[in-house]
């Protein structure tokens, strides 16, 4: 099974972003703080997800995400490291990856031979902006929070477009749903990302083991053509 169009406009959602200058840029964002269940406003969700993705440096995770019409999920490791550098490396069904070196993103299908077929791929692409947005502003990057829903230690926030905003109707998605896991000081987590394209069609990445914060070789985001896993 390759990736389809619709997983890789999701990938390229181009996971990641500038973050040891976020912080220098924006020092006065606030602590998470637990907030009782129920509906959450737009203003605070808003805040609630530009600080979580204002705050990350890097994120290791395994991830397993699903297409609709597909019979099988995929699954791999994904690492991240901010400026603008990620890689989603899938290891089952079939070997593919997807990596960003900080100036160029290319997907490798290593089912297709021994070199692999290799396509470049836009650097900053629909929800990419939540991740390459040295610090994110939803509104400024086309997006909006939509509902957004707190219960048993989830937050979950859905995202749409704003009218006439960046991201327009062939952006990629329809609407965006990010549920994250939330501890008793507010500290957040993402678990889930959900995308809803134009045809009603999804494309789901759940993320477990996520580790943020860790120190990652940037050996991991070169790109070698013929070599498929880098040294680390």
């Amino acid at each position: 099974m390759r990736l389809t169009a619709k997983a890789i406009a999701l990938l390229v959602l181009a996971i990641p972003a500038a973050q040891a200058q976020v912080m220098a840029a924006n020092p006065a964002a606030p602590p998470p703080v637990a907030m009782p269940a129920g509906q959450v406003s737009a203003p605070v969700a808003t805040s609630l997800v530009e600080n979580y993705f204002n705050s990350l440096t890097t994120m290791k995770a395994d991830f397993s995400q699903s297409v609709s019409g597909e019979a099988f999920a995929s699954e791999g490791t994904f690492y991240l490291k901010r400026p603008r550098q990620f890689l989603w490396q899938y290891d089952t069904p079939v070997k593919q990856k997807i990596v960003s070196t900080g100036t160029a993103v290319y997907y490798v299908d290593q089912s297709s031979g021994h070199d692999g077929q290799v396509t470049q791929l836009p650097m900053n692409s629909g929800l990419g902006k939540l991740f390459n947005a040295k610090v994110l502003r939803l509104p400024e990057e086309g997006l909006r929070v939509t509902s957004a829903v707190q219960s048993a230690g989830q937050l979950n926030v859905t995202l749409g477009l704003v009218p006439g905003g960046k991201i327009g109707p062939d952006g990629g998605f329809k609407q965006a749903m990010l549920t994250f896991d939330q501890e008793g000081s507010g500290k957040l987590t993402l678990r889930r990302v959900e995308v809803v394209d134009a045809t009603g069609a999804k494309t789901s990445v759940s993320f477990d083991h996520v580790q943020t914060g860790t120190e990652l070789s940037s050996a991991l985001f070169k790109y070698t053509p013929g070599v498929y896993r880098q040294p680390n």
